[in-house]
């Protein structure tokens, strides 16, 4: 085709730029990838490319892309030995052609109107770079459950982002220059580069959220979010850190970090009791929801990774929270043996905890 060039194997096209490129990341995707990319080609507003990352899949998810593609020549498919998400979110935001950046997952459902109201938002507030909305979870079955609701006005998503993350990404659609000009996604922040991202422009831009349902977020045990919680909560709370160094010295030590640990919370200014306590709450309130839909065994395995995180250097007060969150955990399951021993041990190594005992008299 004239005009058109090969770049890694896969055809460029040099005409017109659609407005919207939709960034949609695969890996080990097939079981959803069908309804995923259908929910994206049948959407009300036409004028995208669907930008499809294989991101070293193992299973049938490049021939599911390479049919639909074969299909619709609005797709764009580019195949990659695996690099992990945030690589190839770096990657497509260098060659999406939209002045939009629409992301999506590959096990969600975008409803047909969501583009369209995304553009036309964007095009009537110059001052938003990213737009988000409310979404509905999705189970494995495809029943949909729980309603995901976000502050939809700028500043009250500007005070919320210093308490966790108000978007839901895949659910957001933004303008592709301001990302790119902000760094994009940072490696380090792996698990919570979204919120990352997120409060890094709203240091100098607006974002929002529609408060209409645009997406089905799909939710299983596989999710990375699931099987990396204890991996999310601590860089979160380094995105948090890291803003507040900011704030404080106008640099950002995080600029020169690789990974998240204790350590690089320290270097910016949150040491280390702190920051195990505000991990330990955090993964505790997402346990306490998981329960409504993970298992017994699964619960299990995050307290286990969350001792792990902790490591043999976790301060007297940081094991005597987990002790007493395994108490919590194990009375509520009608385990009352181990609810008095780790009851016990949490109160030996803090005696704070046995003042709540006694005052309560409902165990932990």
């Amino acid at each position: 085709m004239k005009g058109d060039s090969l770049v890694g194997g896969e055809t460029i096209v040099r005409g017109a730029a659609p407005r919207v490129t939709v960034l949609m990341p695969v890996f080990n995707a097939a079981p959803f990838l069908p309804s995923a990319v259908e929910s994206v080609l049948n959407q009300s507003f036409g004028d995208f490319e669907l930008l499809a990352i294989n991101d070293g899949s193992t299973d049938q998810s490049g021939e599911i892309l390479a049919r639909y593609a074969a299909g619709d020549a609005r797709m764009r498919v580019l195949k990659q030995a695996n690099r992990g998400l945030v690589a190839t979110l770096n990657i497509g935001l260098a060659m999406a052609r939209g002045e939009y950046v629409a992301r999506m997952d590959a096990d969600d459902v975008s409803l047909p109107q969501r583009f369209a109201k995304q553009v036309a938002f964007l095009d009537s507030h110059s001052h938003v770079v990213v737009v988000g909305g409310a979404a509905i979870c999705l189970n494995k079955e495809g029943v949909l459950g729980e309603l995901l609701e976000y502050p939809c006005e700028p500043e009250v998503i500007r005070q919320t982002l210093a308490k966790y993350c108000p978007l839901v990404h895949p659910a957001v659609m933004m303008r592709g220059r301001a990302v790119i000009e902000a760094g994009g996604y940072r490696g380090a922040f792996a698990n919570s580069q979204d919120y990352d991202l997120w409060v890094r422009l709203s240091e100098k831009y607006d974002l929002a959220n529609l408060p209409d349902v645009i997406l089905h977020y799909r939710t299983h045990t596989g999710q990375e979010s699931v099987r990396s919680m204890c991996r999310q909560a601590i860089c979160a709370l380094a995105v948090r850190a890291s803003a507040a160094a900011r704030g404080r010295t106008g640099r950002d030590p995080a600029d020169s970090l690789r990974s998240v640990d204790f350590e690089a919370l320290e270097s910016m200014g949150m040491f280390r009791p702190e920051s195990e306590l505000l991990l330990i709450q955090m993964v505790e309130e997402r346990i306490w929801k998981l329960r409504k839909r993970g298992t017994a065994d699964q619960i299990w395995s995050i307290v286990d990774e969350l001792r792990n995180t902790l490591g043999p250097a976790a301060t007297r007060r940081g094991r005597a929270a987990l002790d007493y969150l395994v108490a919590r955990l194990a009375w509520s399951q009608g385990k009352t043996l181990r609810t008095l021993a780790m009851a016990a041990r949490a109160c030996m190594l803090h005696p704070g905890y046995l003042f709540g005992f006694l005052r309560t008299g409902k165990g932990p």
